[in-house]
């Protein structure tokens, strides 16, 4: 399933040095599996990436391999950091996040159902530091591509690869950024 298009569903605001990145999607499932394919590392491995450690509960710490392959080598993908901050079963999710471009970020994902889909919300929080604009366009659309396979991995039970979402998004996102940087 392809879903490239080039206007973004989420939004950058915040301030220069403190940017927030927001992605909305409904999502084709109902809420306890879109929260079980959020929380189980065996889950959230088909569509984020593998998980080593801990990540069951609030301060909890796991290594995340995000990668952008449904099917990744051994060792692909980038590490970040996951530590459980707030966990609300089956709505709330809250973790800070640590990688090279990202040190001390928070994302929030908030689920409610509609139905037998769940409207899902990912914020990032991106560490407040100077230069932290320079990887929010990078981190909406890189979010954009996760939840695609999310989605698809729930609807049609394979994660969809996400066929050039990131480069087609990233300008869209880069003149949020801009526009921000405007005041």
């Amino acid at each position: 399933m392809t879903d490239i298009r080039t206007t973004p569903s989420g939004t950058i605001t915040g301030e220069v040095e403190a940017p927030v990145v927001r992605v909305e999607r409904l999502i084709g499932a109902e809420i306890a599996d879109v929260w079980s394919a959020c929380t189980e590392p065996e889950r959230l491995a088909r569509w984020l990436g593998a998980a080593e450690g801990p990540y069951a509960a609030p301060g909890d710490s796991a290594r995340v391999w995000m990668t952008s392959e449904t099917v990744p080598a051994d060792g692909a993908g980038f590490p970040a950091i996951f530590t459980l901050l707030e966990l609300a079963e089956p709505h709330l999710i809250r973790f800070g996040f640590s990688d090279e471009s990202d040190p001390d970020g928070v994302v929030t994902i908030t689920l409610t159902a509609e139905g037998d889909q769940t409207q899902l919300t990912l914020e990032h929080a991106l560490s407040a530091r100077p230069g932290a604009i320079d990887q929010a366009a990078g981190f909406g659309a890189g979010w954009e591509g996760f939840l695609l396979r999310l989605d698809t991995l729930l609807r049609d039970g394979v994660a969809a690869d996400d066929d050039g979402l990131y480069e087609a998004l990233l300008p869209a996102y880069g003149e949020q950024v801009q526009r921000l940087r405007a005041g």
